[in-house]
């Protein structure tokens, strides 16, 4: 080293002894350092957002008002819905009709025509032909209970 440099000790600059000129500004210095923070914070923010968003996502989902998953998943199986669906979690649910079910609590759409929430998949497993007359899906005669167990276990499919 020479006299135009010394080492300066910076935790913001990654903790290391770097050599700095004498005489630089110091608002040179505080502009990385501010960088640096705001870059750390930003990208902080960012995962907490996203932990957030998919906290929101998996809550919203994962219950059903009155519905219980484990019921569901032995009712998808009874009214053999796996003969027209692949359903993931439930025996000789292996069917290529319809759409497969693995993902469907993460999905925009129910039967590509409703929002996928709660009321609107209960209603798609209830009266799937007066929400698509003349679809392949038949009316199974489904209570309102029943349907709310299925959609329960369906939207613990993501």
């Amino acid at each position: 080293m020479n006299d135009a440099t010394e080492l300066a000790g910076c935790v913001p600059c990654r903790g290391g002894m770097k050599p700095v000129r004498r005489g630089r500004p110091q608002a040179w210095h505080f502009r990385v350092v501010l960088l640096e923070v705001g870059l750390r914070v930003g990208v902080a923010c960012l995962v907490l957002l996203g932990v957030i968003t998919m906290a929101g996502c998996t809550e919203a989902g994962a219950t059903v008002a009155g519905g219980n998953a484990v019921r569901g998943k032995r009712l998808l199986y009874a009214y053999d819905c796996g003969s027209c669906h692949v359903i993931p979690g439930v025996a000789e649910a292996n069917g290529t009709l319809g759409p497969p079910l693995g993902g469907i609590g993460s999905r925009y759409y129910v039967a590509g025509l409703l929002e996928n929430t709660p009321e609107n998949l209960k209603r798609w497993i209830r009266e799937p032909q007066q929400v698509e007359p003349g679809g392949a899906m038949p009316n199974l005669g489904v209570t309102v209970e029943q349907a709310g167990d299925m959609a329960a276990y369906l939207y613990t499919l993501r």
